[in-house]
Formats: structure tokens, C-alpha cells, sequence
């Protein structure tokens, strides 16, 4: 095992002697390992040679006696101020560790209304409790951001959220900040297309801060062990592996601009040195065909813009004026990926080739578009997050003496900050969050009552008609809802004159379920699904709209909707098998019911149970919501539109 030395030069300068953890030879970190995509030379990048970067990263770290001294003299002020310091350097008391894993070691509590993020949930350990509370100052230096991103990001604000006052956090970034700041966990379920950049720039904000405070205190304590030659448990500061940052995301349109923020903020354009960025244009890139685009909803545009593919992994080193891309991921501090990009490492029991090691530290785990990773397969997330704070299998040049002993002790996932940010509030991801986040400073939740309910925007005036299911528990409603519609609602639907009916299913099980019903019934019934070829799907929603001889029934699966977003033609009547996961998905799909002539035969259906509180919230509101799941009357009618509408 090695570990980082200096000595001290002619010139009082202090000289890099060896460094097997945080700063090994470029030619060292590329050498037999398959665990990301290798790197290659890019000749038109900033730095284009090995050499260059080995030179430049060496430069760096000849850092005079002066500058060292004046670095401790900061980390020892941080201690009483930093929250990076206090929560990685206190060791959780032995009582406290063994009750974290248990639901009665925890408390929930309401904070008050805070005026941009409205109402907060947190939750915390009995035996500590740290109420967060809105930063009153905006200066960044009281934030203890480090001063290279502090001078940066005003610019960043400029270019990535077009901010014309972007000298200063906005009101939603100094909010959220209040508590990112101070390493909790956060569930933000309100992210939109119009701040989601502001989002964007304060979480690579906060991951750069944290690799770089990661950074300055090991080379700290390497010029202190370098004079006394004996190490101590002051001087753990390392984990089992290097990296410390783990970004979800699902399409690399989404890694592509989290690496220019992070550009943005670490380097000027003038001094920039992005290793391989070349190569990395054009692998996440995208050049927008020409020809004319079929509308689609502002939403859509913005979650599908760029490259939409959805397997990728990047390795991102992080020194103090450059970005190595393709770095190994065991070389690396940053790692950006989808949750299918790390399951094809990850694999399955059962696998030859397995790899997950580099997942033992990670200290900050952010998801971004955790909405738009529900529908893809969120199984690839808690499949990730299973596999965080393993035990590694090989040593990886670790150096023993300077993990820190909470990491030894397993009590990593204790340690970790996980951000989740959504478009919407989803049981799945609550439960992700409850479940799989222990960070012993607590966790933070956004959570605000919806007042009107995405209802009142049907413009079209339409019946609709809410008929609760009684189940006895969360597994039970699946069997429910399928013999209460194939026996309550269906018989409903087969005369002809009920024709033009579309039944909209969001659970994909549930969706094959109904297809295999509707095959032995032999009904006449069209089927689009995700999985439905385009020429198929043109052809299924063909028959179903034309007038004559119409299929009588059409089942879409609200996948399908959500990566295409066609506007489905020849809809009289409409059932949501189960409320849609996005809660203007109703109203769009109400909206496409254009039989004016006959007014008095088109109808909505909606099923639901008291399991679906949160979908019945965005559609109906808050309020209207709790009445109608509490309600002793199993069915709701609502009324929208008028003449005018018609």
C-alpha cells in the first residue's frame, strides 16, 4: 500500500513524491481495467497528452510552505463552522449507529412554512435533532464554498439559466441550499422545466465544493504527515475508494449539461483544460435533424430534447483547474450515469464478470429526473442503491491507515446525503427515500397540499365519474381493481354504441393482464404499448378512430403516452383503469375527446382506491381528495366546461 509524501525542495517548495491514491499517474489509471468506457486521446481537446496533464497536476501541488500552512489554518477554522467537516468527522455514538436501522429510532416533524419551498417534512433521529432553517445571507463565503467556484458562478447562472441578477442565489436555490448545505437528505418532488437548470447549477455547485473540501483536506494532512512520518486517527480521511459523487440521471443530454456546469463553475473559458471533451461532444452531443417537428407539449420538449439514450457511464477526476472525462471510475470523484448504464457493471448474482466496488464510498448520491426514472425501470435505481457502501471485494490501493474508521465500521449509508429531485410526488420514490436513506443528520421534505387539482383545466365540457375500489391492503388492489372493472365497468363498454372507448393503464403488469383478458374474450379491441411498433401503433389507432366498423375498445399504456405524447384521435369515452402517475396526463387525455356532435354520448371514467391519494391529489386536489377517499359514497361526479367550451 502507498501513500501521498512530500519532501521539501531547494527552492522551499513542497514536492510530490508519490501518490497511489489522489493523484497516480494518468498511463496508471487507464491500464486493464473494463469498468467504464476507456479513454481515448482527443487531439483537438484543451490538454491533449498525458504528459501535459501530469505536468499540470504536479504544478499544482508544488505548493509553497506559505500556501499549506495558510490551507490547515482554513480547515481548522472550518471545524467549528463547515457542516462538511462537522458531518464527516463525528464519529455517531454506538447506541445511535445500532437504532438507525429501526423506524421507532426516528421521529417525523412538521417545520415551519418557509417562503419559497412552502411546507417541509423532517425527519430525524430521537437522539438528534438539527432543525434547518432558511439562510438569511446570500454571501458565499459564509456558505464556505470554496472561493474558485464562488467567483464562477455568477457567470455559470448566465449561461445555463439565462439569470439576469445571477450574482447571488435565487430565491429557490438559497432555500434549497439552507439544507443541502448542511448535508441532509432532500426530497424535492416540484422540480419544472423553468428552474430545473437552477436545480442543475446548485447541485454541481454542492458536489464540487464537496470533492474539492474532500481534496484540500487530504493533501493538508499529507504535508503534515510528510514532516512527522507517523500517521494517526486525525489524519483518516479517506474511504475505500475515490469516488465520492454519484449522479442518476436518465439520458445523456441530461450528463451533458451537468459537465458544462461543472466546467463552468470550476474554470473560466480561459484557463479551461477538459481532458477528452472532444470525444465527449460527440458521444453525448446531438445535431437536431432537419424538417418539420409534430407538436409537442413545452413538458415533453423539455424531457426529450438532445440525445435520449439511456445507457451511459462517465468517469469525471476533478483537479482544481481541470476535468479528466473517461476517467476510470476507480481514478474518479464524480461518476454521472444512468441506472442501466451501472446495472450492465453492477449485474446480477449469478454473474462472471461483476463490478461495484467503486460504489463503497460514495458520500453524495443525487438523483435528477427521478420522475422520468420511474418510467423507464426503477428497478435499475434500488438496484444501484443496493449496491452502495458494499464491502469491496479487492483493496484498490487503499491505504488502511487512512480510512475513516466509520467507514471500517460499516457505517457508511449513515454517512451518505441522498437528493432526489422529481416533477412529481410518486409512492415509489417516497418510498426510496424512507426506506434507503439513514444519513443520521436527517432528512428533509418538500410537501405541499395541491389547492385546485389539474381538473379544472379540461376545457371540454365532460362527465366524469371517480368510482372508489375498497381494498384491505396495498397488495390486495391489483386483484380488485381487475374483477371490479372486468365485472362492473366492462359490460358496460361491449354495446356497440359505446363505441371509440379508450381504457388508459398505467402499470405495464396491469397492462398485460388486460391484453391476455381481452384475447380469451376475443374482444374487439386495439393494444399500443411502448413495446407496440410504430406501424403497428399508426395502424391500431387507425381502426379505432375511423367511424365506420370502429374497434370497440382501445387499451394504452401510459408508457407509451410518455415517450411519444401523439395526440390519439376518435375518443368518446374514456377509463382510467388506474389514475395516471402525472397528473395533466388526465386533462390531456380528457381534451382529446372532440365528438361534438355528440355531446350527450361521451363520458370519463376513473377508478380509484385510497392507495391513490397522492395521483387523486394532482388531479382533484388536496382537499377534494382526502373527502373523496374518506367519503362513505364510493362514487364522485364532476362536472367541467360549459357551452362556451363547445
Amino acid at each position: 500500500m502507498h501513500q501521498t509524501t512530500f519532501k521539501v525542495g531547494d527552492d522551499d517548495t513542497l514536492v510530490l513524491e508519490s501518490d497511489d491514491f489522489f493523484h497516480k499517474n494518468d498511463e496508471e489509471s487507464t491500464v486493464g481495467n473494463n469498468n467504464c468506457e476507456t479513454e481515448d486521446s482527443d487531439k483537438d481537446s484543451i490538454a491533449d497528452t498525458h504528459n501535459q496533464t501530469f505536468v499540470e497536476e504536479q504544478a499544482e501541488t508544488r505548493k509553497t510552505k506559505s500556501e499549506i500552512v495558510r490551507g490547515v489554518l482554513e480547515s481548522d477554522s472550518e471545524k467549528v463552522e463547515d457542516h462538511f467537516t462537522q458531518h464527516f468527522e463525528v464519529e455517531i455514538a454506538d447506541d445511535l449507529a445500532e437504532e438507525l436501522d429501526h423506524k421507532h429510532a426516528w421521529k417525523l416533524q412538521q417545520l415551519d412554512k418557509w417562503d419559497v419551498l412552502g411546507n417541509l417534512r423532517l425527519t430525524h433521529p430521537v437522539k438528534r435533532l438539527e432543525v434547518p432553517t432558511p439562510y438569511a445571507e446570500q454571501s458565499f463565503q459564509s456558505l464556505n464554498i470554496k472561493q474558485s467556484l464562488c467567483s464562477n458562478f455568477a457567470e455559470t447562472m448566465r449561461l445555463c439559466c439565462k439569470a439576469a441578477d445571477c450574482g447571488k442565489f435565487t430565491p429557490l436555490q438559497l432555500e434549497l441550499f439552507s439544507v443541502i448545505n448542511r448535508y441532509k437528505d432532500l426530497y424535492y418532488p416540484e422540480r419544472t422545466a423553468a428552474h430545473g437548470e437552477q436545480l442543475r447549477v446548485l447541485y454541481c455547485l454542492h458536489s464540487l465544493n464537496h470533492v474539492l473540501k474532500t481534496r484540500s483536506k487530504i493533501l493538508h494532512h499529507n504535508s503534515k504527515l510528510s514532516k512527522r512520518g507517523v500517521t494517526g486517527e486525525e489524519y483518516r480521511d479517506h474511504g475505500f475508494t475515490r469516488p465520492k459523487v454519484l449522479v442518476l440521471v436518465p439520458f445523456r443530454e441530461s450528463a451533458l449539461r451537468i459537465v458544462n456546469v461543472l466546467s463552468q463553475l470550476l474554470m473560466t473559458n480561459e484557463d479551461a483544460m477538459i481532458i477528452n471533451k472532444k470525444r465527449f461532444q460527440s458521444e453525448y452531443g446531438w445535431t437536431e435533424e432537419d424538417g418539420r417537428k409534430p407538436y409537442k407539449p413545452d413538458d415533453y420538449e423539455a424531457t426529450f430534447s438532445g440525445n435520449i439514450d439511456d445507457c451511459f457511464k462517465i468517469g469525471i477526476k476533478v483537479t482544481k483547474k481541470s476535468l479528466r472525462l473517461y476517467s476510470d471510475f476507480y481514478n474518479a470523484d464524480i461518476i454521472i450515469a444512468s441506472p442501466l448504464g451501472l446495472r450492465t457493471l453492477i449485474g446480477s448474482d449469478g454473474d462472471d464478470e461483476r463490478d461495484f466496488d467503486y460504489l463503497s464510498s460514495i458520500e453524495v448520491l443525487i438523483i435528477d429526473q427521478a420522475d422520468t426514472l420511474l418510467m423507464q425501470n426503477w428497478e435499475h435505481v434500488l438496484h444501484t442503491v443496493d449496491h452502495l457502501h458494499l464491502q469491496p471485494k479487492e483493496a484498490h490501493g487503499m491505504d488502511l491507515s487512512r480510512v475513516r474508521m466509520w467507514a471500517l465500521a460499516g457505517l457508511s449509508k449513515y454517512y451518505r446525503q441522498t437528493l432526489i429531485f422529481s416533477s412529481i410526488p410518486a409512492p415509489e420514490i417516497s418510498l426510496l427515500f424512507t426506506k434507503h436513506c439513514w444519513n443520521y443528520g436527517g432528512k428533509v421534505q418538500v410537501s405541499n397540499p395541491i389547492k385546485t387539482g389539474i381538473i379544472c383545466q379540461v376545457t371540454i365540457q365532460l362527465p366524469q365519474v371517480f368510482q372508489r375500489i375498497s381494498v384491505d391492503s396495498f397488495t390486495a388492489q391489483a386483484e380488485e381493481r381487475f374483477r371490479f372493472f372486468t365485472q362492473k365497468v366492462l359490460p358496460q363498454y361491449k354495446d356497440p354504441v359505446m363505441a371509440h372507448t379508450l381504457v388508459y393503464v398505467s402499470s405495464y403488469f396491469d397492462f398485460i393482464r388486460l391484453r391476455n383478458f381481452a384475447r380469451s374474450e376475443e374482444l374487439n379491441c386495439a393494444v399500443v404499448c411502448e413495446y407496440t411498433k410504430d406501424e403497428d401503433a399508426i395502424s391500431a389507432k387507425r381502426l379505432f378512430a375511423r367511424r365506420r366498423n370502429p374497434k370497440q375498445l382501445m387499451f394504452f399504456s401510459e408508457r407509451y403516452h410518455f415517450f411519444h405524447r401523439y395526440r390519439v384521435r376518435g375518443i368518446k369515452h374514456l377509463i382510467f383503469y388506474d389514475l395516471p402517475r402525472y397528473a395533466h396526463f388526465y386533462s390531456e387525455l380528457c381534451n382529446m375527446i372532440r365528438w361534438r356532435d355528440q355531446i350527450d354520448n361521451i363520458s370519463c371514467t376513473a377508478i380509484y382506491s385510497k392507495y391513490d391519494a397522492l395521483r387523486l391529489a394532482g388531479i382533484v386536489g388536496t382537499d377534494r381528495a382526502s373527502l373523496m377517499i374518506n367519503s362513505t359514497k364510493a362514487v364522485h361526479m364532476f362536472l367541467t366546461g360549459s357551452e362556451k367550451n363547445q
